[in-house]
C-alpha cells in the first residue's frame, strides 16, 4: 500500500476487478504481492513523455 500510495480498499478493489498486480494468499488469509509482480504491473502502466 505504501509503495503504491493507495489504500487497502483500493488494493482490494484492484484484486476484485483483476486490474492490480498479481497476488497470492498465504495460509491464514494474508494477501501478499511479489516485488517483481508489482514492478511489472507498474512498468506496464508507465506513460512515456512526449
Amino acid at each position: 500500500m505504501a509503495e503504491l500510495s493507495v489504500s487497502r480498499p483500493t488494493l482490494q478493489r484492484y484484486r476484485r476487478e483483476g486490474t492490480g498486480p498479481a497476488w497470492f494468499r498465504l495460509p491464514g488469509g494474508a494477501v501478499r504481492y511479489r516485488r517483481s509482480d508489482v514492478d511489472l504491473w507498474l512498468e506496464a502502466r508507465r506513460i512515456a513523455a512526449t
